[in-house]
């Protein structure tokens, strides 16, 4: 009996085993399931971005960092693409637009800002390692930065700057409106340079806005919510998927 016994008890801890990794398994996927995703199309010719689809929001809109709710001040994005670039566009509704930052590759992020962050779409089940960092002040001011990132969160990153010459940028206030566009093109001479670029039409990515709105707390929001407190972008487990159509 005593065999018997620890028979059983072997069996019953392969059994554990199995079904640890079974879940495992099925939270990767569902949690891979969940993310968003969109198609850019090619971008129509002459480009106005009133003809192009907006990135199709999530609960909403823009989240918190937390995903505790929708940002006061929201974001619309839109994307598109042609031979040379991939091309971006924000919508900001904004109160409150200040940054005083004027030099290329400056600490935009301590002010107000939109981000994207886009690398090469992994394998089912990995995330991406390294990507590029992409941000735009309302004064038409750029930071760009080819990031690696080791453990898949804000501790693990380091980055290498990129001239702002490289890129295509703008952005316009129109204070009467509470609002700022910003306009990004990223040369897919630098975006097919990572390494793991597979294939060329699927990138993770994610777009971000740090923002303060008048009177009430500063907000770090984005497309899909990285589900931090204090805010980290840098969470590469949450990016969503872009695919060229």
């Amino acid at each position: 009996f005593k065999c018997v016994r620890e028979m059983a008890v072997i069996f019953g801890a392969r059994i554990l085993v199995v079904l640890v990794a079974l879940v495992a398994v099925w939270y990767v996927d569902s949690a891979a399931a969940a993310l968003p995703s969109f198609k850019a199309h090619k971008c129509p010719v002459p480009l106005v971005w009133s003809n192009v689809p907006n990135v199709p929001r999530v609960k909403g809109g823009f989240l918190l960092a937390d995903c505790s709710g929708p940002a006061a001040q929201q974001t619309v994005v839109k994307a598109c693409y042609d031979e040379r670039y991939l091309r971006l566009h924000f919508i900001n509704t904004d109160n409150n637009i200040y940054s005083p930052f004027t030099a290329c590759n400056s600490d935009l992020y301590k002010s107000d800002v939109v981000e994207v962050f886009v690398g090469p779409l992994p394998a089912a089940g990995q995330y991406a390692h390294h990507y590029l960092e992409m941000e735009l002040s309302p004064n038409s001011v750029l930071f760009a930065s080819n990031i690696t990132n080791t453990n898949l969160e804000c501790s693990g990153i380091s980055g290498s700057l990129l001239p702002c010459s490289q890129f295509q940028y703008e952005a316009a206030k129109n204070m009467t409106g509470n609002q700022w566009t910003g306009t990004l093109g990223l040369p897919w001479s630098i975006l097919s340079s990572f390494s793991g670029n597979t294939r060329g039409d699927a990138w993770a990515i994610n777009f971000f806005r740090i923002d303060h709105p008048m009177s009430k707390p500063k907000e770090y929001s984005s497309w899909s919510c990285t589900d931090t407190n204090p805010p980290c972008f840098h969470r590469p487990r949450f990016f969503g998927s872009m695919y060229l159509a």
